[in-house]
Formats: C-alpha cells, sequence, structure tokens
C-alpha cells in the first residue's frame, strides 16, 4: 500500500499540473473559437450585405430602364426590364404594375391582369393599382369586377369622387342606368354642376322616356348661367324632339329676351309653325333669319334650302322661298348667287 501511495503521492503534481494545463487549456478555447466564429460570421454577414446591395441596385436599375422605355413608347423593352426585377423580387408591387401597365400598352390584356391583379393584392391602397386592374376588366368586360373596384376606391373618401363618373360609364356598360344615375348625382353632391355629367344624365332620362326629368336637367343648366340663352335653345330643341312645341315656345321667348339677335331661335319657331301647318308664321320666322346681317350667307342658304323642302305642295310658300332667294341674292357676293338659288330657282 505505502509503495501505491508513494507512486500516486509523486504523480499528483505531476496530474494536477497537467489538469490544470488542460482546465486551462479548455477556457481558453471557446473563447477563440468564439472569436473565430464571430469573424467569419462576420464576413458572411458582410458578403451577404453586399449581395443584397448589389442586387438592390440592379433591380432599381432595371425598373428605372423600364420607366425610361416606357415614356419613350417602348414598351416591349421595357417589359423586358420589369420581369428581371419580377424575378428577384416578385413582391415588388411597383414592378408589378408598370409590366401590367407596358403589356396593356402593347394590347396584351390578359397577360397584364395577373401583374395588375398581383400588384393590387400587394398594396390594395393604391389607387392607381385599382384604378388599372379595373381598366383591364372593363376591357374584358368583366363590368362587375371593374364596379366592384370602383365602389371599394370610392368608399375610401371623397378626394376620390371623380371616379364617379367612370363607376357611372361602367354601369350604363353593365346595363345598369338607373345606378349610373345614382352614381352621377353622388358626383354632383361632391363636386358640383358639371355640363358633361347634366347631358349624360339627359340621355339616360330619355332613352328612359322620362321627359320631364330630362327637361328638369336643362333647367339646371339654365340655372347655372342665367344670362347665357345657348342653354334655353338647347332646352328648346330637346323639347320639339320630343314633340313639345308649346313648352318650347316659352324657352326660346326666353332666350330671344336675353338677345334678339338669335337666327337659331327663329329657325326654331319656323320648324314648331311648320308642323303646326301656319306657313304664314314660318315666312316672317324665317325672313327675321335672312334679314340678319351677322349670319353668314352660306348658312342663310342652307336655312332657305331647309325651308322649300317644308313647303311640300304649298305653292304660297313655295312662292315666298323663291322670293327670299332671289333678295338673299341680291344681298350675297356674285359667287354666291348660283348656289343660293339653286333649290328653288
Amino acid at each position: 500500500m505505502k509503495t501505491l501511495y508513494k507512486f500516486f503521492s509523486n504523480r499528483l503534481p505531476i496530474l494536477w499540473m497537467g489538469s490544470l494545463g488542460l482546465v486551462i487549456w479548455f477556457s481558453q478555447t471557446p473563447a477563440s473559437a468564439q472569436r473565430r466564429r464571430e469573424k467569419a460570421g462576420s464576413d458572411t454577414t458582410l458578403a451577404k450585405s453586399a449581395s443584397t446591395t448589389t442586387t438592390r441596385i440592379e433591380a432599381e436599375t432595371q425598373f428605372t430602364e423600364g420607366i425610361r422605355y416606357l415614356m419613350t413608347d417602348e414598351p416591349t423593352k421595357a417589359i423586358a426590364q420589369f420581369t428581371k426585377v419580377i424575378q428577384k423580387d416578385p413582391n415588388n408591387a411597383a414592378a408589378q404594375y408598370s409590366a401590367a401597365n407596358a403589356l396593356l400598352k402593347t394590347g396584351k390584356i390578359a397577360e397584364a391582369i395577373p401583374y395588375a391583379t398581383k400588384a393590387y393584392s400587394l398594396d390594395n391602397q393604391n389607387k392607381f393599382y385599382s384604378l388599372l386592374l379595373a381598366e383591364l376588366f372593363v376591357k374584358q368586360k368583366r363590368y362587375t369586377e371593374a364596379e366592384d373596384l370602383y365602389e371599394k376606391l370610392l368608399k375610401k373618401g371623397p378626394e376620390n369622387a371623380e371616379y364617379g363618373v367612370e363607376l357611372a360609364a361602367i354601369y350604363l356598360f353593365n346595363d345598369k342606368p338607373d345606378k349610373a344615375l345614382d352614381a352621377y348625382n353622388k358626383v354632383e353632391r361632391e363636386l358640383g354642376l358639371n355640363e358633361e355629367i347634366i347631358r349624360q344624365k339627359q340621355r339616360i332620362y330619355l332613352k328612359q322616356n322620362k321627359i320631364d326629368k330630362a327637361v328638369e336637367e336643362a333647367e339646371k343648366l339654365v340655372a347655372s348661367e342665367p344670362s347665357e340663352p345657348d342653354y334655353l335653345l338647347e332646352g328648346a330643341e330637346l323639347l320639339i324632339a320630343n314633340d313639345r312645341g308649346d313648352q318650347a315656345i316659352g324657352w326660346i321667348d326666353r332666350a330671344l329676351k336675353l338677345s334678339s339677335d338669335l337666327p337659331q331661335a327663329h329657325v326654331l319657331l319656323a320648324d314648331i309653325y311648320r308642323k303646326k301647318g301656319d306657313m304664314d308664321r314660318v315666312t316672317k320666322e324665317l325672313n327675321q333669319v335672312l334679314a340678319n346681317p351677322n349670319l353668314e350667307a352660306g348658312l342663310k342658304a342652307r336655312i332657305l334650302s331647309s325651308y322649300v323642302g317644308m313647303t311640300g305642295e304649298n305653292s304660297t310658300a313655295r312662292q315666298d322661298a323663291l322670293g327670299m332667294a332671289q333678295n338673299l341674292a341680291k344681298t350675297s357676293p356674285t359667287t354666291q348667287k348660283r348656289r343660293l338659288c339653286s333649290p328653288i330657282c
């Protein structure tokens, strides 16, 4: 036992020192390894960062090139650039939208829709993405889908009220005239009266045979410019076209009170009295037109020629027309005389 003790006792310092060295080695190795790992990780991160930066710069360059091609009306080249960007980053909404726009310019509607749909799905708050997708749907006669996009856009705020005009047009394409009227009315409430919208509403009412409604719209135009006789005469024309001559006379009289020098007013009155069979009054109204020094001779000749067609078999009226033509020829340049007399001379 003693021998064994001596053996181990003699070696303990050695073992302990060896163990201490081992402990020291192990305590030092993880720190060194950690530093090496951190350095390696740092190098990898830098490499990845550099790679990401390069990719981003390439994508930006390609996108910019695509926009340039679009602006120079080279959509095919633009598509190639936007496609490269999308291959790198499918979630780039701007590139998806621009690709759809470029495809639209080349007439490839079906190919454009997936790109426009993707752009909209990535950012449905961007109204331009909504508008492009809706336009593509309309071109494919997918009116209900286009309506949905415009309806959502209008609900986002009054700043989008102007797009109600496009929505109304789509409703008309989709045979929904009453919805179109509602859309036009909403635009008017937000933005005020608009001449083109009023005319569109008149067309819808006339197609629905709602003459009174169409006349109400004409009154809005008159009220918007009470000193403008042209709106009164337009209203009179609408009434005459719908066999409301007596009502039209009131509108024409209102116009003549604003300006007595209105050849069109007398032409309209002549038409009304022709339908009533009062050719004497027709002659009187046309004489006022032909006596107007501010009316171009060629137009007078066309009016007179039209009057000849009104006279029919009425010999007295034809004689009146002949007298008007002769008087007009006397007061017109020689080069006009043959044209003035040719219908009846």
